[in-house]
């Protein structure tokens, strides 16, 4: 007989296990929550355990938000009756009521339902409520208890405010002593029912503030999208006769539109693809197996890098201009100085074959603030080619135009060397010129560092640029 009986002990715990490792967000009378162990709300948001709050070494059951850092509370079950050492247990009676107890059985929490329960179980939903339910009845109506009737000092979406005139329930809020301790402090924030309702906050017994009476008349709102982009709330006022902001929308930075330039990812770092990336392959759904071919036409734009909770993202780019994007600095390559501008980097072996050797064929002009050549470019890689650095070595702010492979007019400008601007001024100034962006001013494309040689790869203007009519002579 003894023997049968342990093995129906062992079959209920196991039995108690399986059930808590299938439904992490609910225990019935057969399991318990000691101090280390939590449970989970469906959607992930919210978590039910005990903690310490701020210095303290006291433990409390709470709930808060499992994602957010630090620990948000928002909600405290003994705060009254903290815990000196870490035997607490949560436990579900027969009765339906929940009970945290010490580790010597003392009672320092009970949910005092008066409901008759017949099969209680206790789950915490993903607003954040921590419900007593009988069986899987999910009807609000029927819950024995829920910890949105007896709020601290937060008040979540869902919860009611103000009292049952049937039951006498009546829900407020009551800040902490401190952030070390829970308890209940001297202010409480609530809808007094004397005369009109209005919401009261008290400093004790003594009102602190008073947001005037309601007079059953419906709250006149407005949500405005204002001349200087902001979307603002307003409420009117009878007493002062006028509109007040109630909520300003303030913009993050990171969302406003291109503000981070074509391609750019959260901080203008990104690239400008050189060929049109066309997918030539089918790929079936079941393929990638949850993954998906996002396809976009014409410039990307408002790419975000999130911490948390954000998708991978690959880029597919044609074999051929992969070379473009090769940024390792190679043997025999002078690099130096490549590795933090944030725009696309050209090598000079391509600008040279590409302006057959910087030729006066392709020059379109030269004046005060560089001559201009015509350019074709091809794919080829650093090395690849022999060139003559002698061919443009006394030329001063000249200027080549050219085409890309895939129709894309560009000029080139070549630098003075004979300026006494240095490596950094020169990555200083490229910086500035790539984050101006405005409709009037030429779009730099990218640039080429080579040993002393400076040169900048801009969009090119068939009807010429304002410099060249003010300073200087057309070829």
């Amino acid at each position: 007989m003894d023997a049968l009986a342990t093995v129906v002990f062992i079959f209920s715990y196991v039995f108690s296990l399986l059930r808590i490792s299938t439904a992490v967000d609910t225990i019935n009378v057969n399991q318990h929550i000691r101090d280390g162990e939590t449970i989970t709300s469906a959607g992930g948001t919210f978590q039910l355990g005990f903690f310490s709050p701020g210095d303290s070494k006291n433990r409390y059951l709470g709930i808060w938000y499992k994602k957010v850092a630090p620990q948000t509370v928002v909600w405290v079950a003994n705060r009254e009756s903290p815990l000196t050492d870490s035997s607490g247990v949560l436990k579900v009676t027969q009765q339906g009521i929940l009970v945290v107890v010490s580790g010597t059985n003392g009672i320092l929490w009970n949910s005092n339902s008066s409901r008759s329960a017949q099969d209680p179980n206790a789950q915490l939903l993903e607003s954040g409520n921590l419900v007593m339910r009988n069986g899987y009845d999910s009807d609000p109506e029927n819950f024995l208890w829920q910890s949105f009737d007896y709020p601290c000092d937060t008040l979540l979406p869902g919860m009611k405010f103000g009292r049952n005139r049937v039951t006498g329930l009546d829900r407020y809020l009551s800040s902490w002593t401190s952030a070390d301790d829970p308890s209940k402090g001297n202010f409480t924030y609530g809808i007094d029912l004397s005369g009109f309702p209005q919401l009261l906050l008290r400093n004790g017994l003594a009102v602190e503030f008073r947001a005037g009476p309601w007079n059953v008349n419906s709250v006149i709102m407005r949500l405005v999208l204002t001349p200087d982009g902001y979307s603002r709330r307003f409420t009117w006022t009878d007493q002062k006769n006028e509109w007040t902001v109630t909520q300003l929308h303030k913009k993050d930075y990171c969302d406003n539109y291109a503000i981070c330039g074509v391609y750019g990812i959260y901080w203008s770092n990104g690239c400008v693809r050189n060929t049109p990336w066309i997918v030539r392959r089918v790929m079936y759904l079941y393929q990638g197996e949850g993954s998906g071919c996002l396809l976009w036409f014409g410039d990307l734009i408002d790419i975000r890098d999130f911490t948390q909770n954000g998708q991978e993202f690959y880029v597919r780019m044609a074999a051929s201009e992969l070379g473009y994007m090769d940024h390792k600095s190679k043997e025999g390559e002078n690099n130096e100085g490549q590795e933090h501008l944030d725009l696309p980097l050209f090598n000079l072996a391509t600008l040279l074959n590409a302006t057959n050797n910087f030729s006066d064929e392709n020059k379109l002009g030269e004046g005060g603030f560089g001559p201009v050549y015509k350019v074709r470019t091809l794919h080829i890689e650093y090395g690849q080619v022999s060139f003559n650095l002698q061919s443009f070595q006394n030329k001063k702010n000249v200027m080549f135009s050219g085409i890309f492979q895939e129709g894309q007019e560009i000029a080139v400008k070549m630098m003075s060397k004979t300026s006494r601007q240095g490596l950094k001024e020169f990555k200083n100034e490229v910086e500035s010129i790539t984050k101006l962006q405005h409709r009037n001013l030429v779009k730099l494309l990218g640039c080429c560092i080579h040993g002393r040689e400076r040169l900048l790869i801009y969009e090119y203007m068939p009807n010429k640029s304002l410099d060249l009519y003010i300073f200087g002579l057309a070829l």
